[in-house]
């Protein structure tokens, strides 16, 4: 059933406690943030146990969306721990969760049946297959890669049955999302673990001897000129980046954007240049969303200067000023008559709450109270979530009657006290066993077939020569077009493998499907794929599908979901889990369970050539070859190669691999880690993975 979606809700970021009270003052409608684990900004402040469960109930009472990060990959150990947390949220009354690892999605699906489950974009959604799985899956809402354009988000979001959520605003990855591996295997620190720390803002140069300067570091992004659009597009949610940013910065972007959405239009000049005060890296870029990076992408890089930093130190210091305690209007219908007991009813939406004092009021001896009197005290909500305005006020108050103040303060605090417990009354949320007790394996030593990647045929032979045991030879879909002859005749002898694009748009899938069909009549007989949205296009080939180290599999039940539900019989283990973790994974009978052995790692995928920004691109690009070898402080090479585009648009995307040639063959444990296949790069300096 299609979702009908009248106007996008904002969602807000809120990495402590104070941007939260910043990002509900300023009128968001959702917002999102993590407990202190299993969530993908470790270095935000986050909130402790007890303002983990103060934030959820100050967005109950305030009638804004809460929705948990618990947006990073788990292993076996912690799955148990992670469940734990959503139920107990869930029972607070969090409104939904931001999932990354499908393995936690489908244990959560089954356990906490009640959960609403969002698709981070980490699971790097990026055309209308992955959505359509991911809903499947049992995700309600998918947010959507940050390299869209419109023309793909409109291909995604029409006529589906699931809501869509877009970044529009805030810092975005140079690297496609949950597709990087850079800071894990090069600082220890992973992106998919929520420690990333960020290689791609730091100096390089695109040769050895090159100037260096920082061209993996993109301008944030803002999509604050195109709310008229944003809006008729059918998107369920429009997010701000920034759980690691300042209060001020939640209120400033938060206020700016809910009055662009409330009045239906486009930012001015004077809020872009606020919005660029508040933090900006040298300005904005909306290169993704309207595809300009094709052509131009230069203008999409940019540093934080010494000058965007004393912009935004003036203009917190501004905004700093204009945050208020969010607070809940309500309305009060009171009763204070000579010999009745008085009464407070306060209501707040669909809550009601009525408190009576224990003794009947007398006669005043005096003047008895008048209404501003006693509206006086009434209004008084101090540092409770609530305000009540006299117009909201109903009083009946017999003439002569005495009423003291600390009658109406008692009656007052009472009554807040149980309206904000009726509004934040935990929920009976339906829990079943768990079903799941991480798996205790223990292997005797086995020698694992070897599957070979090639960047092409040239020198194939002597390469083979060194290698034994050998279960397939995969090769790049690019190969097939220009090298299928060759291949046909190794199909012969070997079994052959397409090694798919990390990322494949909506206008790609119809060239991708032609390519896969000329590589099977070339010999190949299964397609290995790092991404939930090509598995379709792959099986409609009649191909076998194995799974990619992409695909992040890092517990036993996400590799059951991929064997399972989509019949994947080869899956490649995540290259983040350590060999002890591989042998940890529970091995399911008729699936073949590998791991990436030798070779250059895939660390980035980027959707913005950084060769052609630089204005060094010669158009070159083949398999395996380097349009650039990035060099970072310490003199480390990282090569960077194209990988065209399945719909032939120049320029290419890049995939960085690391400096370093991994080799896990001399390691005992990895034969004892239960591994039928290891994935070894025939190249001698490694190839596309």
């Amino acid at each position: 059933m299609k979702k009908i979606i009248e106007k996008p809700a904002l969602l807000s970021p809120a990495g402590s406690y104070d941007a939260l009270c910043a990002a509900i003052d300023a009128g968001a409608d959702e917002v999102y943030f993590g407990a202190s684990m299993y969530n993908a900004r470790a270095g935000a402040k986050n909130f402790s146990p007890e303002e983990f469960a103060d934030a959820i109930k100050l967005c109950r009472t305030m009638n804004v969306k809460s929705n948990i990060t618990v947006n990073t990959l788990a292993y076996d150990r912690e799955l148990s721990d992670v469940c734990d947390l959503i139920y107990d949220a869930a029972c607070l009354g969090a409104d939904a969760f931001i999932i990354q690892d499908l393995g936690t999605a489908s244990l959560v699906r089954s356990s906490i049946p009640e959960a609403v489950l969002h698709a981070s974009t980490q699971c790097a959604c990026h055309n209308r297959d992955g959505a359509q799985r991911l809903f499947d899956l049992g995700f309600s809402r998918i947010v959507l890669a940050r390299e869209l354009s419109r023309e793909d988000i409109a291909q995604i979001t029409d006529n589906a049955p699931y809501e869509t959520e877009i970044f529009a605003h805030g810092a975005i990855c140079v690297s496609h999302s949950g597709q990087c591996l850079f800071s894990s295997v090069v600082g220890g620190r992973s992106g998919n673990r929520g420690e990333c720390a960020q290689p791609c803002r730091m100096e390089y140069s695109l040769d050895r001897a090159g100037k260096k300067t920082y061209p993996l570091s993109l301008r944030d992004l803002s999509l604050a000129r195109n709310i008229k659009e944003l809006c008729s597009m059918g998107i369920a949610s429009l997010k701000i980046e920034g759980r690691m940013k300042s209060p001020e910065y939640v209120y400033g972007v938060t206020k700016i954007f809910k009055n662009l959405l409330v009045e239906g239009r486009n930012a001015s000049d004077d809020e872009m240049r606020a919005l660029e005060e508040l933090f900006c890296r040298g300005g904005f870029t909306s290169g993704y969303f309207t595809k300009k990076y094709l052509t131009s992408n230069s203008s999409m890089y940019g540093i934080r200067s010494d000058a965007d930093k004393e912009k935004t130190r003036k203009a917190e210091e501004q905004t700093a000023q204009l945050i208020n305690k969010p607070k809940r209007q309500i309305s009060a219908v009171c009763e204070f008559s000579v010999g009745k007991k008085p009464s407070i009813s306060l209501l707040c939406g669909e809550h009601t709450v009525i408190v009576t004092g224990d003794e009947p009021l007398s006669p005043a001896k005096n003047a008895g109270a008048d209404f501003e009197s006693v509206a006086k005290n009434l209004i008084k909500f101090g540092n409770t979530c609530f305000s009540l305005a006299k117009d909201d006020m109903a009083m009946t108050l017999s003439e002569g009657t005495f009423v003291p103040a600390s009658v109406i303060n008692d009656l007052r605090r009472s009554a807040s006290d149980k309206l904000f417990e009726m509004m934040t009354a935990k929920k009976p949320v339906l829990r079943s066993k768990l079903g799941f007790v991480p798996p205790k394996n223990e292997y005797s030593e086995n020698i694992p077939q070897v599957r070979l990647y090639f960047a092409g045929t040239k020198d194939i032979e002597k390469k083979l020569c060194n290698h034994k045991n050998i279960e397939s030879l995969v090769f790049p879909l690019e190969a097939f077009e220009k090298e299928g002859t060759r291949i046909k005749e190794l199909s012969d002898k070997y079994s052959i493998g397409i090694l798919f694009p990390r990322v494949l748009f909506c206008g790609e899938r119809e060239n991708a499907a032609k390519n896969l069909d000329r590589a099977k009549e070339c010999g190949a007989s299964f397609c290995e794929v790092s991404n939930i949205g090509h598995i379709d296009v792959a099986k409609e080939s009649g191909l076998e599908v194995y799974g990619g180290i992409g695909l992040n599999i890092t517990n036993t039940i996400c590799a059951e979901v991929f064997a399972d539900k989509f019949g994947i019989s080869s899956i490649i283990l995540s290259p983040e889990l350590k060999l002890g973790g591989a042998r940890d994974i529970g091995k399911k009978d008729g699936v073949k369970y590998c791991l990436f052995a030798r070779g250059r790692l895939p660390l980035m995928v980027l959707e913005s050539c950084i060769v052609k920004a630089e204005g060094k691109c010669k158009k070159a690009s083949s398999p395996g070859t380097d349009c650039a070898l990035l060099c970072d402080r310490m003199d480390m090479l990282f090569p960077v190669r194209g990988q065209k585009r399945q719909d032939l648009t120049f320029p290419c995307r890049n995939v960085i691999y690391n400096s370093v040639i991994a080799d896990l063959r001399m390691k005992k444990e990895l034969y004892r880690a239960g591994i039928d296949v290891i994935c070894v790069s025939a190249e001698d300096d490694g190839m596309p993975m």
